[in-house]
């Protein structure tokens, strides 16, 4: 992850960066502790002193630390052996030593002694592997978990491991390949060894693996090493207290907004470099007029004291960093056009706006019935209230006022997938459907339960008060978990969607980390994003671990696998204050009952069934290993694409069965003559999703009996 009323909320928006997203969003933090270029000691203090719940430095700590670092450096167990992690496992007291004692950190020089050294081995077994033929005629078997598999005990085992994972690679290649020439191939014909197809595919599995082990040589620093020890040390404490070195600070910055500073292109990643595939109207590469769609962007520099990078191999997410600054430095790129030509631009960087990210609604036509739908896919706020910026609770407001203008029947508001964002502007966002009141309660680590503050929406008034469904999904996170358990609180509406949603119910706030840079305006080294705060909903019930259980649940595909927060390590436990003095603004009893009948109406549903059962089944088959024979192989990849195919299938309506979807007036131009031809053929391909997607259909059921039974 990397990741805010009354005169409680001033206080936060004053001292502290309040993070409640999986998406970090965040205000920022004026008082920056002494540190210096060696952080372990300043980290170490930080996380002592304002982590919510610390961990004592002591052995049990460097055991944790340690294991998340190996984790990380080498998460599917390709490069380390057993004997390599018993070595480091010796250097625990060390590591309590130089935490204790704030002394410099000398582990990693210790760790990248052994990992260059079985680097370069690994490297050398790939393309010793590579450089023979493939038969994919025996029973061998590549493990698809790493979670399952154990580091290896010697070289050759490490080999082994790495023939079946680069087999696998290259069966997958070739079996792709074999069918597009024979789509309907027997198992019989499958069996006959085409050698051009299996050299064809192994030389792609080459061209992939050396941009992989270059893009990791490339990260192989010092420099990089430490940030990801650092932020073992920060996950140790809880899965959302993460050390951002100054360039990932940045783009965590951006996040907050929508709004970043570049060049103003979309790119696309490729051998050579990224190509643009468009220019975004009005942005700097379309105001430079000499910068076309299709051109490949082969060296960056990225501003005046840096020399120029050779982008190939790189993964796009790391160009864009480059690529991406302050607004008003120079960016200089080398492109090569289509034709082969290569030229070097510069271009001043400027604000780019993705709106895409921004509250959007559409109406749901049903006879002479109109359903609001509001998406809204982050709680998002200016970084900077300085600089201006949109905030998510006056965009909902907007939204939902062009609704009310087309006189709805009731509202649908999408938070699936919403990872989180802004306390603040959640908590504003709550009062829009229930008044003044309060929200959620804000506990601090030496905070009994008696002592939570409680934030209270004392800004917005009700704006709307009709029949209102909250759809959520496993991935709907933190400030979206407050805003779905403030509606259920409060009786104001009905949560459907999974069985419950993520679980983290932190708060999190940005330390940074030295002086600001005088050319990038970032702090020298990074920042620091903390777990200080739990918060709790106005029932007293944390929503860490347990989420929020939907009122009205529908199976979807993801329920099976492992992905809320207590599947992560390190999380922190669930817990219950007391509740705080609130009313309910619906009759609960009514809400029950519709919630009961439409539960009914779901559970007897065969395609509603289907999908859960499906769902069962491809969880089970993802966690299986995968035979390295042909004709298995063939069968297994045959039964999980069919089992994917069908859970996208009665995942979505049927032709018959769309949804007539249809804009609000103020929003016609927005969608159907917008200036930027991609944005507005976006904006229609979203319309055309939601008039199949299930979910919102189900949930525009539920509205319509809350507004029948009104």
């Amino acid at each position: 992850m990397n990741s805010k009323k009354g005169l409680a909320i001033t206080f936060f928006l004053v001292f502290s960066l309040l993070i409640v997203g999986l998406s970090s969003h965040c205000y920022s933090h004026k008082q920056s502790p002494p540190v210096t270029e060696d952080l372990l000691p300043s980290l170490t203090e930080i996380l002592e002193t304002n982590h919510y719940e610390p961990k004592p430095i002591g052995t049990e700590l460097a055991k944790t630390l340690e294991s998340m670092f190996f984790d990380n450096a080498d998460h599917e167990k390709s490069f380390l052996l057993q004997q390599d992690i018993d070595t480091l496992m010796t250097y625990q007291a060390e590591i309590v030593a130089e935490m204790k004692n704030k002394a410099p950190n000398l582990f990693v020089s210790k760790f990248m002694k052994i990992y260059n050294q079985r680097f370069d081995t690994v490297n050398g077994m790939i393309n010793n592997i590579l450089a023979t033929p493939f038969h994919f005629d025996n029973d061998d078997i590549a493990n698809q978990e790493s979670s399952k598999l154990q580091y290896a005990h010697s070289l050759p085992e490490l080999k082994q491991r790495w023939y079946k994972q680069l087999k696998y690679f290259t069966l997958q290649r070739y079996l792709d390949r074999y069918l597009e020439k024979n789509p309907k191939i027997s198992t019989d014909s499958l069996k006959i060894f085409n050698d051009t197809l299996e050299k064809d595919a192994r030389a792609k599995v080459v061209k992939i693996m050396k941009r992989y082990m270059d893009k990791l040589k490339f990260k192989n620093t010092y420099k990089d090493w430490n940030a990801t020890y650092l932020n073992s040390l920060c996950g140790s404490m809880d899965p959302h207290t993460d050390y951002f070195p100054p360039i990932e600070k940045r783009a965590f910055d951006e996040e907050l907004s929508g709004r970043f500073y570049g060049i103003g292109a979309r790119l696309q990643e490729v051998d050579e470099g990224v190509k643009i595939v468009s220019i975004i109207a009005g942005g700097p590469a379309w105001k430079q007029g000499n910068i076309k769609p299709g051109d490949i962007i082969t060296r960056v520099i990225s501003n005046t004291k840096s020399q120029p990078v050779d982008i190939a191999g790189f993964p796009v997410d790391e160009i864009v960093k480059l690529i991406r600054g302050n607004k008003g430095t120079t960016v200089t790129l080398t492109l090569k056009t289509p034709a082969g030509v290569y030229t070097t631009l510069s271009l001043v960087r400027d604000e780019i706006v993705v709106d895409e990210i921004y509250a959007r609604s559409a109406i749901i036509e049903k006879g002479n019935k109109k359903i609001g739908y509001i998406y809204l896919p982050e709680f998002y706020a200016p970084f900077d209230e300085g600089k201006g910026g949109n905030k998510c609770s006056e965009d909902v407001a907007n939204e939902v006022h062009k609704l009310k203008d087309e006189h709805v029947s009731g509202i649908i508001l999408d938070l699936r997938s919403n990872g989180g964002g802004s306390l603040y502007e959640v908590v504003k966002m709550v009062g829009l459907f229930t008044g003044k009141g309060p929200v959620v309660q804000v506990r601090n680590r030496n905070d009994d339960a008696k002592h939570a503050t409680v934030l209270n929406n004392d800004e917005n008034d009700q704006i709307y008060d009709g029949p209102l469904v909250v759809l959520v999904n496993e991935f709907s996170a933190s400030a979206s978990e407050i805003f779905a358990g403030a509606i259920q609180d409060y009786k104001r509406g009905l949560v459907v969607g999974s069985t419950s949603t993520f679980g983290k119910g932190t708060v999190q706030k940005s330390i940074p980390l030295g002086d600001n840079n005088s050319e990038t305006q970032q702090p020298q080294y990074g920042a620091l994003k903390i777990t200080f705060q739990k918060f709790y909903r106005i029932d007293g019930g944390s929503t860490q671990l347990k989420g929020v259980h939907a009122d009205v649940v529908i199976p979807d595909r993801y329920e099976y696998l492992k992905l809320r927060e207590r599947d992560l390590p390190n999380a922190l436990h669930w817990d219950k204050i007391a509740k705080t003095d609130y009313n309910t603004t619906s009759d609960a009893n009514r809400l029950n009952k519709i919630s009961t009948e439409a539960q009914t109406r779901i559970l007897k549903d065969e395609l509603l069934k289907k999908i859960d059962t499906d769902a069962k089944i491809l969880t089970n088959k993802n966690n299986e290993g995968v035979s390295l024979n042909i004709v298995q192989y063939h069968e297994f990849n045959n039964s999980v694409r069919k089992l994917s195919a069908d859970l996208d299938s009665i995942s979505k309506l049927s032709t018959n069965n769309l949804m007539h979807i249809t804009v609000a007036a103020a929003d016609t131009n927005k969608y159907y003559h917008n200036i930027d031809t991609l944005k507005g053929q976006n904006y229609i391909q979203w319309l055309k999703a939601i008039s199949s997607d299930l979910y919102i259909d189900e949930s525009s059921k539920i509205v319509e009996q809350l507004a029948t039974k009104q």
